[in-house]
């Protein structure tokens, strides 16, 4: 097949929807096996043209997941919206001995393409059988009907992946260096993206300034809102952690209020000249401290949560950091690796404490738990006085 330049934005296109290759999704099946049985064909399926092969993502009926591209029919819906043969007999370009067609016994076919929101041909669905058959131009409404289905729900894949890459653009970079304490965070969503987010900043006294937030919700909804309020954070920054808060609260609390929802968050900061960390907490609630020789020292909780109320004091808050102390805090979905009850808390210290470094001690808990056994997402940053 030429490679064109065409062709190279198309498999560009193809490639950000990150489905070539992957699994069977119910969302796809579902489809897939109402459409053979609403056509009355034994075989159905939704294929990727990649640069050689073709990727069955969901099917019915077909032997293989992945075929030759070469010799075979979908080639056609390149250059047509609708390809239908009704007997394979008459067409002689489907009938030679390279014809997938051929191998496969298919006598009827018919095929509508697929457009990623770009405007270039992701793939097909089709329909087939192993007889000629009269393919109506009620079924040719009805297999467009449900093109423009799937179309939707891959232009949803390639958004939820957008979303993912702006959500992991706007973490931390890095983590910022302060002589004799390490900071380290991670966050993994139970969905594409979701409502937690951390972040810090070096301050101006050459301390961190430090946030876990918790919104309610999951999804794209509740990171749209993670998303301002990060922005409104970091506008909103002083070196008083109770200062940002009243601004904060004031700032965001009709955009909580109109979409119903409200915000559980932690905001601190290290004070590096006396080793202490200065802290408001709204609603949080889940902040300790973990001693280098192991146990947990719970860190007392503060205001309620953003969004609740228009105007409320959140009390700023100390709590000293001895050497080898790890200041941690989490989303409730941490709790959720463990038994969910608040006696899991001893259990967070536990591998905070084997861990050894925050950095292994995030990754533990957030780092390595696989989103799709998840029920909530889960966040963690700490900070440890060297």
């Amino acid at each position: 097949m030429p490679h064109t330049d065409d062709e190279q934005l198309r498999l560009e296109s193809l490639q950000a929807l990150n489905l070539f290759g992957t699994e069977v999704e119910t969302r796809f099946d579902r489809l897939t096996y109402m459409a053979a049985e609403y056509f009355g064909v034994p075989l159905a399926g939704l294929g990727l043209l990649g640069e050689k092969s073709i990727w069955f993502k969901s099917h019915i009926g077909f032997t293989d997941a992945e075929i030759p591209r070469e010799g075979s029919l979908s080639e056609t819906t390149l250059d047509s919206a609708l390809v239908v043969v009704e007997d394979m007999a008459a067409v002689p370009q489907f009938t030679g001995p390279q014809s997938v067609a051929q191998r496969l016994g298919i006598r009827f076919y018919a095929a509508h393409q697929l457009l990623t929101k770009e405007g270039q041909v992701a793939g097909f669905f089709a329909v087939a059988d192993h007889v000629p058959r009269t393919f109506t131009q009620e079924h040719r409404i009805a297999l467009g009907v449900i093109a423009r289905f799937l179309e939707e729900e891959l232009a949803r894949e390639s958004e939820a992946e957008r979303a993912q890459q702006v959500a992991k653009a706007l973490a931390p970079k890095a983590n910022v260096l302060v002589p004799g304490y390490e900071i380290a965070g991670a966050s993994t969503s139970a969905r594409v993206v979701g409502g937690d987010f951390f972040d810090w900043q070096k301050d101006v006294n050459g301390g961190i300034t430090f946030t876990v937030a918790d919104v309610m919700g999951k999804g794209m909804g509740a990171a749209i809102i993670a998303a301002g309020l990060r922005a409104v954070l970091r506008y909103a920054a002083t070196e008083r952690v109770g200062a940002t808060m009243q601004r904060v609260a004031g700032a965001i609390y009709e955009d909580l209020s109109s979409t119903g929802s409200f915000v559980t968050l932690l905001h601190a900061s290290l004070d590096v000249q006396n080793d202490v960390v200065h802290y408001v907490d709204a609603g949080h609630g889940l902040a300790m401290v973990v001693p280098e020789d192991g146990g947990v020292v719970r860190v007392p909780t503060g205001g309620p949560p953003l969004g609740l109320f228009r105007e409320d004091t959140w009390e700023r808050q100390s709590v000293p950091l001895g050497p080898g102390d790890t200041f941690l805090v989490f989303s409730d979905g941490v709790l959720e690796l463990f038994d969910g009850s608040l006696a899991s808390l001893y259990e967070v210290a536990r591998v905070v404490s084997d861990a050894g470094s925050p950095e292994k001690a995030v990754q533990a808990l957030a780092g390595a738990v696989d989103p799709d056994d998840l029920f909530d997402d889960v966040t963690v940053v700490a900070l440890k006085r060297l």
